[in-house]
């Protein structure tokens, strides 16, 4: 019996999701919630499709738009607008944004941070006013990051059906930018697979799993490599165990042994080769010849300290929003590390008040430690890798993310709540809760 259960209806999961989203819902309510399902899910495909380009950019922005009007129908009509001290440190980061810039005669301004900001608060307060949304707006995401990944398939077709490419992706932007999107979607499928307790989803999520890694790898981008590496490795360690360690040590040799395979293969030449000059440049190990230092590492190295540097000039305020790229001397344009640019550009008071959330979630996964919470912490480690790549703050993708998941991991006790936002139901949104 218990392996027929473990072979049945893949949807079944899928199916519960929707019977939790549902409950003590009216009708309307149902049809307001997936409105908004759908128009993030809408949005989400369109940041690494359409943003890059000239005008189709301002689909994202019209996709989003909706998404946030959608938001705060919900508010007014159903639930409580919530504040806690990550919602409200995030709307001080906005104030702290605006001083910073006005103190270094607004040079570079730009509104991208604040609405980006917004737009996490929104969700974030969303969530965690109908936790039973959570779980569904994650898989809107996966599924969203499944349907690019296609069109990315479709776009390179003849390079990825032969494996014969160099860097892929600068059809729809910077190819490091790309990774980010099959990095996230790597994790979920990681998760997938070690948590799902149906067969199929793991033999789907294995598969796609493969296609996201093999998209990665076409991009050439080594962010992209610590993404499958560290993210893998916490999921091994969090599922197995201390007792089990012996078995964490051999899917890590395991898994260790599976990239080298794979990076050692004709159509992973290319970040092979970005790869072993990376660990040339700063560790030496390798013999010199003409290709054997990475400039590219060595200009972000030094772009980090600049950025450093400009932190301790100004550090209290920073030099203001793209502050790095109008005082950052021979390095102009972003310094390629979230750390470097939001104290070069917000200084320690914006940097500790857009951060803030980060170690909160991390503390809240470890003081609740329930499996159901690993997706979330795992991402929390996705955005935390990334900073050493990108600067969050004028990242898509995480404001659209991170609200999602902090909203899960942090405490519901030490929140504000706003009724007058709407016809609020207390005994309803605490059994969604």
């Amino acid at each position: 019996m218990k392996s027929k259960s473990f072979l049945e209806n893949p949807m079944k999961p899928i199916l519960k999701i929707w019977k939790n989203f549902t409950i003590l819902k009216s009708k309307k309510q149902i049809f307001l919630d997936s409105l908004i399902f759908v128009f993030l899910t809408l949005a989400f495909f369109t940041i690494p499709t359409f943003s890059s380009q000239t005008f189709l950019n301002y689909i994202t922005w019209g996709f989003t738009a909706i998404f946030v009007l959608l938001v705060i129908a919900s508010f007014i009509l159903y639930y409580s607008f919530k504040l806690d001290t990550i919602s409200l440190f995030l709307f001080l980061f906005c104030f702290s944004a605006l001083i910073s810039s006005l103190l270094n005669g607004m040079q570079g301004f730009s509104f991208t941070p604040f609405l980006l900001t917004f737009l996490t608060i929104l969700i974030y307060s969303y969530c965690k006013s109908n936790k039973s949304v959570v779980s569904l707006l994650i898989l809107g995401i996966y599924f969203s990051l499944i349907c690019f990944g296609i069109l990315f398939f479709i776009t390179y077709w003849d390079a990825l059906s032969q494996l014969n490419f160099d860097r892929l992706g600068g059809s729809f932007g910077d190819e490091n930018d790309i990774a980010i999107f099959f990095g996230l979607g790597s994790l979920i499928s990681c998760y997938f697979i070690f948590y799902s307790k149906n067969l199929w989803n793991k033999i789907i999520s294995v598969l796609i799993l493969c296609f996201f890694v093999l998209l990665g790898i076409s991009t050439g981008s080594k962010i992209f490599i610590m993404v499958i590496v560290f993210i893998p490795l916490a999921l091994i360690i969090l599922f197995f165990g201390k007792k089990r360690w012996w078995i964490s040590l051999l899917v890590i040799i395991s898994l260790f042994c599976a990239i080298v395979l794979v990076l050692s293969l004709p159509f992973a030449e290319t970040i092979k080769n970005r790869l072993l000059t990376f660990i040339n440049t700063f560790f030496n190990s390798l013999s010199s010849g003409q290709n054997s230092t990475d400039l590219s590492s060595i200009q972000r190295f030094y772009m980090f300290f600049d950025g450093i540097e400009m932190f301790f000039r100004k550090p209290l305020f920073g030099f203001g929003i793209n502050g790095f790229e109008f005082f950052g001397g021979l390095n102009q344009g972003w310094s390629h590390n979230h750390f470097s640019e939001s104290l070069a550009d917000y200084g320690l008071i914006g940097s500790i008040l857009f951060n803030y959330g980060i170690p909160v979630g991390i503390i809240g996964f470890l003081k609740k430690k329930e499996s159901k919470l690993i997706i979330h912490y795992l991402i929390i480690l996705f955005f935390i890798i990334l900073m050493f790549s990108v600067a969050l703050f004028t990242q898509k993708i995480y404001a659209f993310v991170i609200g999602i998941s902090l909203s899960e991991l942090t405490d519901d006790k030490t929140f504000f709540e706003f009724p007058i936002f709407g016809k609020h139901n207390r005994r309803r949104n605490e059994i969604n809760e």
